[in-house]
């Protein structure tokens, strides 16, 4: 079974072991709530409400022992915001000047500025990553699910 593959937490019980286990699809059950907490609000509305949306789902499923879980969930929340920020900057002089503002090259802000591509597509780009990294993105109130999840998870 699929570490994304689960949305239950399921049991068995071998004397003296407890075993959780996920059960069913997670992800899609994750992924809609969090798309609804991030249209039409401030960034710094959105992730407060998504803050309090992520500490709860994790301190849930906390008894799952799957690091990878965790792992690919925290990387779809980072490039969703990622994505949200690209979609706030609508016009290309506004994108251009936030990259700059964050500490991308001219040469190289103009280009992917003025991309027309879509925004869940430039949020996976290298000069986006660079300039929204995870420092800047936990500063600005962005909970990350794995440092959550390692300080409730049971030590094994």
């Amino acid at each position: 079974m699929s570490p994304l593959q689960g949305s239950i937490i399921a049991a068995y019980y071998i004397p003296g072991v407890f075993h959780p286990r996920l059960l069913r699809a997670t992800p899609p059950a994750f992924k809609t709530p969090i798309t609804e907490f991030l249209c039409g609000t401030s960034m710094t509305a959105r992730l407060k409400a998504l803050g309090y949306y992520l500490r709860g789902w994790t301190g849930y499923f906390c008894l799952v022992p799957i690091k990878s879980f965790f792992v690919e969930l925290d990387k779809w929340v980072r490039r969703r915001i990622r994505s949200c920020y690209w979609k706030q900057w609508r016009k290309p002089s506004a994108r251009i000047r936030n990259l700059m503002q964050l500490g991308l090259g001219r040469d190289e802000a103009v280009p992917f500025g003025s991309c027309s591509r879509g925004a869940w597509f430039m949020s996976g780009c290298k000069s986006v990553q660079s300039t929204l990294t995870n420092s800047y993105l936990q500063s600005t109130g962005l909970v990350s699910l794995m440092e959550f999840w390692s300080k409730l998870a049971p030590k094994r």
